[in-house]
């Protein structure tokens, strides 16, 4: 799903002009960056958080030369799924299998 998708979907379900739920969603958007560039984490109660990791330095390859490199410290950001959300989605998919 792309954030288009999102946002004709949320403006289908709740009567809200496409333009209206753009600038929210944009504007979200942009909070979550915001936030997490400072170094602070996001948590959404029953969805999860969503939180920056450092990354300690490493040594790995480059292929095409097969040389050595440093790959730096660096932060990634990650997300951890509520329990409830990850016990919604297990049932969802142990009943498509089934």
């Amino acid at each position: 799903m792309t954030k288009s998708d999102i946002i004709k979907s949320i403006a289908r379900d709740t009567g809200v002009d496409r333009d209206t739920v753009t600038c929210v969603i944009e504007n979200y958007i942009n909070t979550v960056k915001q936030t997490l560039m400072a170094g602070e984490s996001i948590n959404f109660r029953n969805f999860g958080t969503f939180y920056l990791k450092q990354r300690a330095p490493k040594t790995g390859r480059n292929l095409m030369s097969n040389t050595t490199i440093l790959i730096p410290a660096h932060k990634v950001v990650l997300f951890k799924a509520s329990k409830e959300f990850a016990d919604a989605i297990t049932d969802v998919t142990t009943e498509k299998e089934n």
